[in-house]
């Protein structure tokens, strides 16, 4: 039994399949010599794998907008020219499929974070760019700074031991010192 979903039309299952069984066979034969299982390794790795894939694709899920309206709060673009940036900035570590980003453009068009206007290229094509509005620019800094509050704690929590307490000002950190709380 697979314990992730996988798709069972596609050639990485019939190979996973094969290795699976093949790992059985041999870990079979060998598990008293070397004292371990190796298809449950091998079953471990591909599912530590996909549980790191889906952490990334729900980060980037998360990220995507704000990415988006930093590009914009920078000029007016079109939806290519979105996604070409951040690959291009990202050294192709932050690819973003235009199918998966016009939807977020449109939703952002909806809130009337963003506007859009056509222009004409060629003889009959035209380009369709997006520009950040005034309450669009308020609604990424204000998101940029629950991103990077977050990203603090997130920060302090990975660092903290028993005892320590988050503070988000120094402020607070004296109140929390003279409690008896600890901060990194």
């Amino acid at each position: 039994m697979i314990p992730f979903p996988i798709r069972t039309d596609c050639l990485s299952f019939r190979i996973f399949i094969y290795l699976s069984q093949l790992l059985q066979t041999i870990s079979k034969k060998y598990i008293l010599k070397i004292g371990i299982d190796l298809a449950s390794v091998f079953r471990y790795d591909i599912i530590m794998s996909a549980k790191k894939s889906n952490l990334l694709t729900n980060l980037k899920k998360a990220t995507i907008e704000m990415l988006l309206l930093k590009l914009l709060s920078e000029g007016d673009m079109y939806g290519y020219q979105l996604s070409q940036e951040l690959k291009k900035r990202s050294a192709g570590s932050y690819t973003v499929l235009e199918g998966s980003m016009y939807p977020i453009l449109y939703r952002l068009s909806d809130l009337n974070y963003i506007s859009f206007y056509e222009t004409k290229v060629g003889k009959r094509q035209t380009r369709v760019y997006y520009h950040l509005e005034e309450t669009g620019r308020q609604y990424f800094r204000d998101m940029t700074q629950s991103y990077q509050n977050y990203l603090d704690i997130i920060s302090f929590l990975l660092d903290s031991a028993e005892g320590d307490v988050y503070a988000n000002t120094p402020e607070e950190n004296e109140t929390l010192l003279s409690a008896g709380y600890a901060k990194k």
